[in-house]
């Protein structure tokens, strides 16, 4: 995964809510309720991850690492062209 790849980064605290997000690319969720319903799906998954370091998985089309820790959840996003 490189910079040039990456069309997002969010940090989200430990109830899912929004600490900061950066998406980069002209149509990745141009509205703050479609970036906001994205996160809240990401949350969720990361969630049920507890316990694992890293996490790797894939939606809507994107691959996303996550790294979920009881405070806070630092997410990187990337679109997948191979699916």
């Amino acid at each position: 995964m490189s910079l040039y790849t990456t069309t997002g980064v969010i940090l989200l605290d430990g109830e899912g809510n929004r600490i900061l997000a950066k998406y980069y690319g002209k149509n990745a969720y141009p509205t703050v309720k479609e970036q906001k319903a994205f996160e809240k799906g990401l949350f969720e998954k990361t969630r049920r991850a507890s316990g694992k370091l890293v996490k790797i998985a894939t939606t809507e089309q994107q691959i996303f690492v996550a790294l979920p820790a009881r405070l806070i959840h630092l997410l990187i996003i990337r679109r997948d062209n191979s699916i």
